[in-house]
């Protein structure tokens, strides 16, 4: 059967999955979608896939040329409203910036500051990686209510209350913004500098 609906370039307009097939329509309704997970989502705990913390993911703003975000530990209401003020954001900001310069942001959905890292682990982002499989993702991390993120010393939260799934980069010194330069040739290969150690002796 042939799907007439307008198609959005980059959206896939089909998916053997009906669950991923309603977040495409979510897409091309909207701009982008949330997806919330938690141990009272009626579909997972039929397909026996509770999750061990809530979580929520938006799937779509790759086609903004953004990451995807996800955040950890919060009702679904609340983490709904943190990624879509956050996707607004991502619309005006230069997320790189964001990363790179430790920015603590602070949000009309939420009572304390929070961070965006890159995330190393995404294989909970499971709508997100069939749409979009090489898409990078952010994670919004928020501090405890003393105000500490989750690498700082002083964090009052359990590791399982907001599990981390990237690396944070808590040095000081920031590294310099702007390009990065990659030289192809860097120097001798093994063979010209055998031959040089060869003419040496």
């Amino acid at each position: 059967m042939t799907d007439h609906r307008i198609t959005v370039p980059g959206l896939p307009r089909w998916h053997p999955d009906p669950r991923v097939r309603e977040t495409i329509d979510r897409i091309r309704r909207f701009g982008w979608a949330v997806n919330a997970v938690s141990d009272i989502c009626e579909q997972c705990e039929a397909a026996g896939e509770t999750p061990e913390c809530s979580f929520a993911y938006t799937v779509g703003l790759a086609l903004r040329g953004a990451p995807e975000l996800a955040v950890y530990g919060l009702p679904s209401t609340t983490a709904g409203a943190v990624l879509n003020e956050m996707s607004d954001l991502l619309a005006v900001e230069y997320w790189k910036n964001l990363v790179d310069d430790h920015e603590e942001i602070t949000l009309d959905a939420l009572d304390v500051p929070v961070r965006l890292i890159e995330m190393v682990d995404t294989l909970d982002l499971i709508h997100a990686r069939a749409v979009f499989p090489n898409v990078p993702a952010l994670q919004v991390v928020w501090t405890d209510g003393k105000l500490f993120f989750p690498w700082e010393e002083g964090y009052t939260l359990l590791d399982d209350q907001q599990p981390v799934h990237g690396i944070p980069d808590t040095a000081s010194s920031h590294r310099p913004v702007g390009p990065r330069v990659i030289r192809s040739a860097g120097g001798p290969n093994r063979a010209q500098r055998r031959a040089r150690k060869r003419r040496r002796r």
